[in-house]
C-alpha cells in the first residue's frame, strides 16, 4: 500500500496527541446515503441515512480514541455522490475502507450481511472478519455487547457476498468492505437499532470487525479485541459524542 509523505506527515501530527493500540493506523470510514438521498427508509423515524451517520460517528469517536487516524466520506447529512465516496477512499488510502448501511426487502426479512468487490487483496479477510463480529455481538450477544435482536438462528448470518458496488470498487490494495447491519424496514430491528443497547451492539460489532481485521492482516501486535469495549462502553442513536470533524476529515 503506497503511502505518500505528505498524509504521514499529517497523520503523524494528527495522532501524536492520543497514543492508542491503532496509533500510526488509518481507516475510512463512509456513512451511506444522506442529504437527499435518505436511503431506506424505517417504519418512523430516523431512517438508513440518519442512523449510519450516527453510528459513524459514535465508532468514529472509539477509533480516534484509541490512536487511529480517520476520514470521514461525510461528516453531516449532506449528499456525496458514490464516485465522489470511492475516490476519497482511493486518495486516503487507508488500511480500511468501512462502508455502513443498512438493508430493507419486505419488512420481514432480518440479519446482517457483509459485502466485499474485489477477489485480490485482502477485502474478503477483512469482510468476513466484520461479517463475524457483528454477527456475534447483535445475533449471540456475545463479546459484552446486547441481547440479539427478536429474531435469530441461523439465517441472520446472510453471509459474506461479492458485488462491486461504487463505493467499494477501488484499489485492491484499499481492503473495502460494505456493511448491512439490519433491515431498517422490519419493525423489530429497527426499534433495536435505536436502542442504546442495539446500537452499542453494532457499532461495536464494526469495532471489533476493525481490530480483528488488523491483527489478521495489518500487525499482529495489535490486540483482536479493543481495550475496554464491554456494555460499559455506551453511546445512544441520538446522543453521541462527534469529535473534531472539519470538512469530512476527523482530526
Amino acid at each position: 500500500m503506497k503511502k505518500s509523505l505528505l498524509l504521514a506527515i499529517g497523520f503523524i501530527l494528527a495522532v501524536s496527541v492520543s497514543a492508542g493500540n491503532l496509533s500510526g493506523y488509518r481507516i475510512g470510514l463512509d456513512p451511506g446515503h444522506g442529504g437527499s438521498d435518505p436511503g431506506a427508509s424505517g417504519p418512523t423515524a430516523p431512517h438508513e441515512a440518519t442512523l449510519c451517520l450516527r453510528v459513524v460517528n459514535a465508532l468514529n469517536s472509539k477509533l480516534q480514541g484509541d490512536g487511529c487516524g480517520t476520514m470521514l466520506t461525510r461528516s453531516s447529512d449532506t449528499y456525496v455522490g458514490l464516485s465522489t465516496r470511492a475516490s476519497r477512499f482511493t486518495s486516503y488510502d487507508p488500511y480500511i475502507a468501512l462502508s455502513v448501511h443498512l438493508n430493507a426487502a419486505n419488512g420481514s426479512a432480518y440479519g446482517t450481511e457483509t459485502w466485499y468487490c474485489t477477489s485480490s487483496g485482502n477485502s474478503y479477510s477483512l469482510a468476513s472478519s466484520m461479517h463475524s463480529r457483528m454477527v456475534a455481538c447483535m445475533r449471540d450477544g456475545a463479546l459484552g455487547c446486547a441481547t440479539a435482536p427478536t429474531k435469530g438462528g441461523g439465517t441472520f448470518a446472510r453471509g459474506v457476498k461479492q458485488t462491486c458496488w461504487t463505493v467499494i470498487y477501488i484499489s485492491s490494495g484499499i481492503p473495502a468492505t460494505l456493511t448491512e447491519g439490519l433491515f431498517i424496514d422490519n419493525s423489530s430491528e429497527h426499534s433495536y437499532l435505536c436502542s442504546t443497547s442495539g446500537f452499542n451492539a453494532w457499532m461495536m460489532g464494526m469495532l471489533y470487525g476493525c481490530y480483528t481485521h488488523m491483527n489478521k492482516c495489518v500487525n499482529s501486535n495489535i490486540p483482536a479485541s479493543p481495550a475496554g469495549a464491554t456494555t460499559s462502553l455506551s453511546v445512544s442513536p441520538t446522543s453521541l459524542s462527534f469529535g473534531n470533524v472539519v470538512k469530512g476529515r476527523s482530526l
